[in-house]
């Protein structure tokens, strides 16, 4: 059965103290334990702070189109000596500039400088105080024609953060899946566990009223004490595969509870278990759309195609770096100056003093080992990206293959199973009527006895081996967190 579940996942920096469960807590089914299993992980805390983490370096990465801007302001004071007089002028200087990158990878910068220079005699005797004033508006636009040059060139680290973001989230989800499997996993062997000690029980009774007709049996004359003998030394063995069985529970209990509480104080309490294995055949069963669905859902092949996607990022990136670094730059530029700061505004804003430049620069750095080196590994990288991913797809392949065929057989084997129960219900009920008629064996009933149990424990195991087959087929077609109904927080 389908349940909804919804999960908040939540990260607290402040840890809790452990606690005791309590006895409430100790009533669990499939959905309980997949809930304090995805609550109490340490591994999905870890997880959630790797994708905080990620989101950082992606918002950094998506910086670099911020415009960059810088002001600087100056005073400044120089002598100068001529053969006839000597000068000594201050200078106030404002700069201020502002350049953006933009997504194709041209550079576009804007540069203001205003300038104050008034130039005083030293000496007396020296041409008079002057004062001059300038304004200038650059304009820069860089263009590159090969290296640097296009969007995705440009945008190759904040692709990458992206896709390392979306593979962080991924990976949180195949953690979670695993969480998820491993809880269930525990929940049924310990269920397995469980039903193999109520069987053991019931053998126990069977060789106890066994012992009781085989004494009155003894008392009457009918058998000889050899036969009572055997009855008693099969109680004692039956006691003791309630003990070992008894013991299984109490290891299995443990590990459910530590997995899904994490570090707690255990107790010896009774863990009950709700919910009871369902036996439901699978309907039109075909591999290929099992394949086709795990190749959809499946995460590892998912985070194996990012894996290849950066790569092949980072080669289309290190292969532009190989290029001649060849820029087309444009510059122009509107002046202004004059002896009054009015009469240098009048002659910026009027237009008439101004400049233009175009021009082209080459750079290419010798032999571009480094770059070379870049792109050798880029390329390894890229091959062996594609041979992962071909090889988690074969594995995947295998997984599903194998999950399949462990389900459809156990379909089988939980149906011989329950008929061989039965038959060795039969068979019991006879041979212990022949025993009180005198044509049976303490021996022969003991051992169909044994039989019944062998049949009980390996009906219980084929019950419960489906129920985990059926897990693990989930997992291997990637659908449990859809199964379960599993949502997890966008704003984690």
């Amino acid at each position: 059965m389908k349940q909804k579940i919804y999960i908040i996942l939540l990260f607290c920096i402040i840890a809790t103290p452990p606690s005791k469960v309590s006895c409430e807590d100790k009533k669990l089914n499939i959905r309980d334990v997949i809930t304090h299993a995805l609550e109490n992980n340490l591994q999905l805390k870890v997880d959630r702070v790797s994708k905080h983490i990620q989101q950082d370096k992606y918002d950094a990465a998506n910086t670099i189109f911020d415009p960059s801007i810088e002001a600087e302001a100056s005073i400044a004071n120089n002598s100068t000596k001529t053969d006839h007089y000597i000068f000594r002028s201050d200078t106030e200087k404002f700069d201020a500039s502002i350049a953006k990158l933009m997504p194709n990878g041209d550079i576009l910068s804007v540069n203001m400088v205003s300038k104050r220079q008034k130039t005083k005699p030293f000496l007396p005797a020296t041409p008079a105080t002057k004062t001059d004033f300038s304004h200038q508006l650059a304009l820069s636009y860089i263009k590159p024609l090969m290296k640097g040059k296009g969007k995705d060139v440009v945008t190759t680290e904040i692709q990458v953060e992206k896709n390392n973001l979306t593979f962080e989230q991924l990976l949180l989800e195949q953690h979670m899946i695993n969480t998820m499997t491993t809880a269930q996993i525990y929940y049924w062997e310990l269920f397995k566990s469980k039903e193999q000690l109520q069987a053991q029980i019931k053998s126990l009774e069977l060789a106890k009223t066994f012992l009781k007709t085989t004494q009155e049996k003894l008392d009457m004359g009918l058998i000889a004490n050899s036969e009572l003998l055997q009855a008693k030394a099969e109680v004692a063995a039956r006691e003791e595969a309630v003990l070992i069985s008894e013991n299984e529970v109490k290891n299995n209990q443990d590990q459910l509870v530590q997995y899904i509480f994490g570090t707690i104080e255990l107790d010896d309490e009774n863990v009950l278990l709700d919910q009871k294995p369902v036996f439901e055949k699978m309907k039109d069963i075909q591999i290929k759309p099992q394949i086709q669905k795990a190749l959809d859902y499946r995460i590892d092949f998912q985070l194996g195609k990012i894996t290849l996607e950066n790569a092949n990022l980072n080669y289309n990136y290190y292969n532009n770096q190989i290029r001649p670094k060849i820029d087309l730059n444009i510059l122009f530029s509107i002046d202004g100056d004059g002896k009054s700061n009015n009469i240098a505004y009048d002659q910026f804003f009027s237009g008439d003093n101004y400049s233009g430049q175009i021009g082209v620069s080459v750079e290419y750095p010798w032999k571009m080992r480094r770059d070379k080196a870049n792109l050798s590994k880029a390329s390894h990288e890229r091959n062996q990206a594609k041979l992962s991913l071909a090889n988690i797809k074969q594995k995947i392949i295998l997984e599903v293959r194998e999950a399949l065929r462990n389900v459809l057989s156990l379909e089988k084997r939980f149906a011989s199973t329950k008929v061989a129960q039965n038959l060795a219900e039969e068979k019991l009920k006879m041979e212990e009527d022949r025993f009180r008629s005198g044509y049976s064996t303490s021996y022969n009933v003991l051992q169909f006895q044994r039989d019944l149990t062998d049949a009980m424990v390996k009906n219980i195991n084929a019950i419960v081996d489906y129920q985990i087959a059926r897990v693990y087929l989930e997992k291997s077609t990637g659908v449990t967190l859809e199964v379960h109904q599993v949502k997890i927080n966008p704003l984690l």
